[in-house]
């Protein structure tokens, strides 16, 4: 029998007003046996035999990296295996599901007396004995807790507007868990079929196209390697999951020469600071929530560099960008940075301008224009990388300036941008 509970504790500890028989896990009531049951299943621990002498062992202890929660705790100790005659160390992995250092180390305390409890009673490794629990063995970490304990984690190590596309993902996939009452099934359970189930729903019942689903199967697909790497789990549903077709839709449109001379009359006329703004996409290649958060002290005019830092980069990774010349002179005929102080694009309040703010002041130039609603304020980006590889920039040249990490990756955008038109090829290509 199981007994639910509101609320959830990741703690052990005993629960004097219920039965003896059950403590707090999560949000469920388990058996005392069942923390035994864990052990015994991860490692294939087996009971002595009535009368049978004891093995040696060694007691388990904890590995707490310092204290740091940034490492990789783990308890160790050491069991006797029958078949290879000699003691072999286990390490336990688990307590890496909790954020805070006073959660691993409570729950290591009760995992710790589990283990050495079995090792005192003689439990042993011999693979010719049948296993001590048979079946499913219920376990306290439920689908629901996993999943959100690995986005709690992401929230520390992800970039805001990455962590708000994990969440919105991640709440979906819950909301539909919990529609097919899953959230509370043991998170081992979840296996490739659901998960195929799961992208049968976005598919049929949310009729989501390929990119869409794809973008979600990888972001449930990263959740589930995090647990994997924690052995939490010991397969990952999501990995076999092909790929859906996707259809190229083109939301950011690269502007004509007409097209960029009718907005430059226009924006320099009502709105020069959103022109400069502009010019920062155009030729640097950076995107406009990148460049909201550039300070003065980002930007080089000296040596013609823009520092983009990690916490600012989509990527996560910090990288120069070069000023054009084009650029440089326009910056210092505007004396762009002399007294400036703290972000380079501030909002009326002094706090950084937001990309949304930008993109709306953009917009009412596009729209008074009746331009294409698929030359958004981004698109500045996509039209100074087509501008420079027809004036022959290099592919090398490019993927630094565009922060890629590979050559591979700038020519798989380049192509999206329908660069590759192969005019060597149809000027040269003999007749017969």
């Amino acid at each position: 029998m199981v007994l639910k509970v509101v609320g959830s504790n990741p703690i052990f500890h005993p629960i004097k007003s219920q039965a003896l028989d059950y403590q707090e896990f999560g949000t469920f009531f388990l058996p005392k046996k069942s923390a035994f049951a864990s052990v015994c299943v991860t490692f294939a621990l087996k009971r002595l035999n009535m009368g049978a002498t004891s093995y040696p062992y060694r007691k388990a202890t904890l590995n707490d990296c310092n204290g740091s929660v940034e490492g990789r705790w783990y308890i160790v100790f050491y069991v006797w295996d029958v078949q290879q005659r000699k003691m072999v160390r286990k390490r336990d992995y688990s307590l890496n599901i909790y954020a805070t250092a006073a959660q691993r180390r409570a729950f290591a305390k009760e995992r710790i007396k589990s283990i050495n409890d079995l090792l005192i009673d003689g439990y042993h490794i011999d693979t010719r004995k049948k296993p001590e629990f048979e079946g499913d063995v219920e376990l306290a970490t439920t689908l629901d807790k996993a999943v959100r304990d690995i986005l709690e984690k992401f929230r520390k190590t992800l970039r805001h507007a990455s962590f708000l596309s994990y969440s919105s993902a991640t709440e979906k996939f819950l909301d539909w868990a919990k529609t097919n009452r899953l959230s509370n099934s043991n998170v081992l359970s979840f296996d490739r079929l659901k998960a195929m189930a799961y992208v049968d729903y976005l598919v049929v019942d949310k009729q989501m196209a390929g990119k869409s689903v794809n973008t979600k199967v990888s972001f449930m697909k990263s959740m589930f390697n995090q647990m994997l790497e924690r052995e939490i789990i010991k397969e990952n549903p999501f990995v076999r999951i092909k790929k859906r077709k996707e259809i190229k839709t083109y939301q950011n449109l690269a502007y004509t020469d007409d097209e960029i001379a009718q907005l430059k009359k226009k924006i320099l006329e009502k709105d020069p600071e959103l022109w400069t703004f502009i010019q920062f996409i155009f030729y640097c290649y950076l995107r406009p929530a990148e460049l909201c958060s550039l300070t003065v002290e980002h930007v080089n005019l000296r040596t013609g560099k823009v520092f983009v830092p990690a916490n600012i980069s989509k990527n996560g990774i910090e990288g120069y960008v070069d000023i054009p010349a084009p650029f440089m002179d326009y910056l210092r005929s505007i004396k762009f940075l002399e007294g400036k102080r703290g972000y380079l694009f501030k909002s009326k309040t002094g706090n950084k301008n937001s990309k949304n703010a930008m993109s709306r002041r953009h917009m009412v130039f596009r729209e008074n224009l009746d331009l294409d609603p698929r030359h958004t304020l981004y698109a500045w980006k996509h039209t100074g990388v087509v501008k420079a590889y027809k004036a022959g920039v290099d592919i090398k040249s490019l993927q630094r300036q565009c922060r890629h990490q590979s050559i591979d990756q700038t020519d798989t955008y380049l192509k999206s941008l329908g660069l590759y038109d192969n005019e060597v090829f149809l000027l040269k290509m003999p007749g017969i």
